[in-house]
Order: structure tokens, then sequence, then C-alpha cells
């Protein structure tokens, strides 16, 4: 399943359900995954049933997001193709 999504360029999309991972929009492979950092499992704002999600932000502008941490706050930026 697909969670909350950031529109990273014409090509792809950052999938934030259990973990980032960079899909093709064409295809919907992934292309990359960080999987050690967790951003829960959030389908729909209806999650009143669900652990609260780790705290992350998007910033599709500049093409990076961060990620709460257990150790503070781990920042990916993604280069440009």
């Amino acid at each position: 399943p697909a969670g909350p999504l950031m529109v990273v360029d014409a090509e792809h999309v950052v999938d934030f359900f259990g973990h980032p991972k960079l899909v093709s929009r064409a295809t919907g492979r992934v292309v990359r995954r960080w999987e050690d950092l967790d951003t829960g499992k959030v389908l729909a704002s209806i999650r009143h049933h669900l652990p609260p999600p780790p705290h992350f932000a998007l910033d599709a502008a500049n093409r990076r997001f961060a990620v709460g941490t257990a150790n503070g706050i781990e920042i990916i930026t993604l280069a440009a193709q």
C-alpha cells in the first residue's frame, strides 16, 4: 500500500508507508529504500486505532525530507537527476 506521498519530480515520488521509498512514477518500481527510518503505517486520516506515526516533514521544493528518530532528526536530500 501507499501512504503519504511527496512528488520529487516528473519521474519520481517518495512513499512514506512504513519507511521512505523512492518510487518510479512510470513503473511503480522502488528505486531506493530507507528501511532504517520508520514513518508509520498511516493510510488515511482515520487512524485512531494505530499508534501515532513518527514525526516527519516534507520539503518537496528542495527535494528533501526529515524523519524524527530516537537519536535526533535524519534529513535526506535527493540528488537532481
